[in-house]
């Protein structure tokens, strides 16, 4: 695989995940209680510990987006490719 070929699928990979970041931080914002409900009667967990833990999520998949698909992506246009 070239290194033309590996800056384009960092690049669709940084925004196809940082899209559905979006789209699941809206989702848990708009439909807030409809999930946490589903969530409460699943993982009988209280409401506190339900929001810690969509902070817990959304901020992981943020980080692993940005250290494994975002930093390799820009580093490989800085270097030109």
């Amino acid at each position: 695989m070239s290194l033309e070929m590996l800056t384009l699928i960092l690049g669709w990979t940084t925004l196809v995940n940082f899209t559905l970041l979006v789209v699941a931080t809206v989702i848990l914002t708009l439909f807030r209680q409809p999930i946490m409900a589903m969530h409460r009667r699943l993982l009988d967990v209280d409401d506190a510990s339900l929001k810690l833990l969509y902070v817990y999520y959304l901020s992981a998949w943020k980080v692993l987006v940005i250290v494994f698909a975002f930093t390799p992506w820009i580093t490989l246009k800085i270097m030109g490719y």
